[in-house]
């Protein structure tokens, strides 16, 4: 399992240095903070035989990609989600993906025993500066 998480942290740290070095000068005026990507995952277990996953991808405030957990696919929500992404890339990156939630997924089951709590319902919540909110409905 921490083999896939130093997979996928060498990936993400790749993307963003190719993306630094294809942006000529600063990528933002001094006057404006710099957006963040956040990847966020939800694994919900509801009882020793199910157990699913959620993903989404930010951009600052703006949701740009999920994850279509039927498929195991990633869903572009906006136009240029793909970014420069060749078909190959993209097919490793879901491959990559997929695996990480199967691989979550079995280590939560190996060490269950181990997590000393019951939960019958999640309420998903944003939390900021302004207070907290639900998030929208499908994250």
């Amino acid at each position: 399992m921490l083999l896939l998480l130093l997979l996928f942290e060498g990936l993400v740290q790749r993307g963003a240095s190719l993306e630094a070095s294809q942006v000529p000068g600063h990528p933002h005026p001094a006057t404006e903070e710099p957006l963040s990507f956040r990847v966020l995952q939800t694994s919900s277990f509801a009882n020793s035989s199910w157990a699913s996953s959620q993903g989404s991808g930010w951009l600052g405030e703006l949701q740009t990609h999920g994850w279509d957990n039927a498929l195991g696919t990633i869903s572009f929500l906006q136009p240029w989600s793909r970014g420069n992404f060749s078909a190959e890339e993209l097919r490793n990156l879901q491959n990559l993906f997929r695996l990480y939630f199967h691989g979550f997924i079995i280590e939560v089951r190996a060490f269950e025993h181990q997590f000393q709590f019951e939960c019958e319902f999640l309420v998903p919540r944003r939390y900021s500066p302004e207070g907290s909110s639900l998030l929208p409905k499908g994250l």
